[in-house]
């Protein structure tokens, strides 16, 4: 390992039920390898805009919430105020977590990243991805220059809990650096990776598949990550995302079977496709069943493997990241 896991930073909650005493919690490390768990389970089904190795999403993904290593968070609920933090003191406002995740990781985190940024060129290049992962909320955080935090938000005790886990993450998915890429590339990327970490945190945050765990009975993060990514398939499963296949029967019967084609319709279903990219104009008298007609035309392109093309990620052959004997 790097180093040794810091205890403290089991201490930082990241999920609260509530502001009173022995509320029910998840804490950091715990809510974002459920999340990163999420992404790693989901990203055996779907594409990505770049080949990235889904352990490196995955990784970076465990890092959305280290923002919640500060003070401006922890203050939010004084009966969970961590030990590692001493006495309870409000915390003036400060940045939300999403801003402050992105200083952390962009400016006194920076030396840990290089390692899966080591094919990229500069540091600045490093931005629009660190912001997609820390502004999950939707928007991502401002760019500021030089984003350090006061230590009246993110002291040397936050500090050393985040680059913990930091460490943890890389020495427990052994992540692959990302790929060199072109501007359009990381551009790509970085829109993608912003929704997709947004989905995740959904899933990975809901408690009907990731109940709270007791930090201190959890401190292997190995172990963790293996019941994580179990929980992670049932979730996935039973949240109805997976892509679905395309049914091989086609035209109106299959779609509307109630409603009898009209001749538009039936234009539609037997018209022959063209070769090659295609778009079709429909125009029509209200009424004529326009919307019907388009569905059955694209439900055919999609039958005969005209749907979106995308490269797939790369293959995951780093076993430190499978959940165990029967993954698939």
């Amino acid at each position: 390992m790097r180093q040794m896991i810091s205890m403290s930073m089991f201490d930082f909650w990241a999920k609260s039920s509530g502001a009173v005493s022995g509320s029910v919690t998840q804490s950091v490390p715990h809510h974002s390898l459920d999340v990163a768990a999420v992404a790693a389970e989901l990203l055996v089904s779907i594409p990505v805009p770049v080949a990235v190795d889904a352990t490196t999403i995955s990784a970076l993904i465990a890092l959305h919430d280290i923002g919640k290593f500060t003070r401006s968070f922890q203050g939010k609920v004084e009966a969970m105020w961590p030990a590692a933090l001493g006495p309870f003191q409000r915390p003036p406002a400060g940045p939300a977590h999403d801003a402050a995740g992105f200083a952390l990781l962009w400016a006194h985190l920076s030396d840990s990243l290089d390692p899966l940024f080591r094919e990229w060129d500069g540091r600045s290049e490093r931005a629009p991805v660190l912001r997609a992962i820390a502004g999950h909320h939707g928007r991502p955080p401002a760019m500021r220059m030089d984003p350090e935090l006061p230590r009246s938000v993110a002291c040397s005790a936050c500090i050393a809990a985040a680059s913990s886990f930091l460490d943890a993450v890389l020495d427990l998915m052994a992540p692959p650096p990302l790929p060199a890429m072109t501007d359009r590339e990381r551009a790509a990327f970085a829109w993608w990776l912003a929704g997709f970490t947004t989905l995740v945190d959904w899933i990975g945050s809901s408690r009907r598949w990731f109940p709270p765990v007791e930090a201190a009975c959890n401190a292997d993060l190995a172990a963790y990550w293996h019941g994580a990514r179990a929980k992670a398939r049932r979730a996935i499963a039973e949240a109805g995302i997976l892509p679905a296949r395309v049914a091989a029967e086609t035209g109106m019967t299959a779609l509307f079977p109630v409603l009898p084609p009209r001749p538009l319709q039936e234009w539609a279903e037997r018209v022959a496709l063209p070769a090659g990219p295609s778009l079709f104009v429909i125009e029509d008298a209200t009424g004529a069943g326009k919307t019907e007609a388009a569905l059955v035309l694209a439900h055919r392109l999609l039958a005969a493997g005209r749907g979106p093309n995308r490269p797939p990620i790369r293959g995951n052959a780093n076993p430190r990241l499978q959940s165990g004997p029967g993954h698939q």
